[in-house]
């Protein structure tokens, strides 16, 4: 039977798309138009002065693609602010990256909860 209304999954996941497209407008794009235009915004520039372009890792603890165990939005944002120290225009964006993670979590985790047993009754 139809109510008209929305369910709430699709109400949560409006909600999370529309996070997504804030965090992109506001953060992720102008920091990609800045980044365009600097001639050279990677550091990519090879100088024959430099004997070795080798550096320690600045976060060894996160090396690679590591999962990390986090319990709030709280400490997710002080992992990532702690990650991008050396990187103000990242940093501006952690809290929203923060809030959208613990969304898409909760999302994640309110879809792959067990089916109702009237689901499994009907096969």
């Amino acid at each position: 039977m139809k109510t008209g209304r929305k369910s709430s999954s699709s109400i949560d996941n409006q909600i999370i798309d529309d996070r997504i497209k804030k965090l992109f407008v506001d953060y992720i794009m102008p920091e990609s138009e800045r980044l365009k235009s600097l001639p050279d915004p990677y550091g990519m520039r090879c100088s024959d002065d430099v004997q070795s372009y080798f550096e320690e890792p600045r976060h060894p603890k996160l090396v690679s693609h590591q999962l990390m165990d986090l319990d709030s939005e709280e400490e997710l944002s002080a992992r990532l602010s702690d990650l991008w120290q050396d990187a103000p225009n990242l940093l501006a964006m952690v809290p929203e990256m923060a809030k959208l993670a613990v969304a898409l979590k909760s999302s994640s985790e309110d879809q792959s909860a067990d089916l109702d047993s009237f689901i499994y009754v009907m096969y």
